[in-house]
């Protein structure tokens, strides 16, 4: 009988550069998935885009565009865009 690898999924949240347009700036979101195996060796991965943010400095606010029909944690990408 053959042993089964034991693999686990890891699940990061990235922003990349940011993209400026006029005065306003934009932070391209995507999903970095990682399949591990149980020696914690990479087994695949992929990156998934996920939203935009748009940020609009003389407002102090920030807008959302997602890519996606998922529901995204507003409170992590603020948290990203503003660490930037």
């Amino acid at each position: 009988m053959k042993n089964r690898l034991s693999l686990k999924m890891e699940i990061k949240m990235l922003a990349g550069d940011s993209i400026i347009a006029g005065e306003l700036t934009i932070y391209p979101i995507a999903r970095l998935s990682i399949l591990r195996t149980a020696d914690m060796s990479v087994q695949s991965f992929w990156l998934s885009p996920l939203a935009l943010v748009v940020t609009v400095p003389e407002l102090k606010a920030f807008y959302i565009v997602s890519l996606t029909n998922e529901k995204i944690d507003h409170s992590e990408l603020s948290e990203m865009v503003n660490g930037l």
